[in-house]
């Protein structure tokens, strides 16, 4: 099923005029991929398997800081990031913090997100810095999206500026 679920705005908007909080699993979903992605990788980690090394982050562009932190926790997957970049502004900036937190250089890095470019695209000035930046749009609605993804990143020439579609084109 490749039904993607995606709370209303005016939904959001409401708990806000509230002063209340998302739920996750009421308000806010992850994508069925994202889910089996994060599980794949916690039971790697468990196991010494091949993500034990890998260091994830989180890279948000929100307002609604407090919140995306909180989802975090109600979702069970803040154990999963080694580093969070939450707040409002440039993401490059995001990127800026991760390198710098991490040691890791960007052509290293691979970043997923739904807004490739234009006034509030993401991929275009992160893969700008030389991280490959992975577009997809419906979000990882499979585990596919990803692994499409991570097989690009393994065949990657570290060329700045590079974009891999969510079918895999470049």
């Amino acid at each position: 099923d490749n039904t993607v679920w995606t709370p209303e705005l005016y939904q959001l908007r409401k708990i806000a005029r509230n002063n209340g909080t998302p739920k996750a699993g009421l308000d806010v979903e992850l994508f069925p991929g994202t889910k089996e992605v994060f599980e794949t990788i916690r039971s790697s980690r468990e196991s010494g398997g091949e993500w034990s090394n890998v260091r994830l982050a989180v890279a948000s562009r929100t307002k609604s800081v407090d919140w995306a932190h909180n989802l975090l926790d109600q979702f069970g997957i803040r154990d999963l990031f080694h580093y969070v970049e939450i707040f409002p502004g440039d993401k490059q900036k995001h990127f800026a913090n991760l390198q710098t937190a991490s040691g890791i250089p960007y052509d290293k890095m691979l970043f997923f997100d739904d807004a490739r470019d234009g006034r509030y695209g993401n991929c275009v000035p992160v893969s700008q810095l030389g991280v490959l930046a992975a577009h997809t749009p419906g979000g990882i609605y499979t585990e596919t999206v990803f692994h499409t993804a991570i097989q690009a990143f393994k065949e990657w020439d570290g060329q700045a500026g590079t974009i891999i579609e969510h079918d895999g084109t470049v």
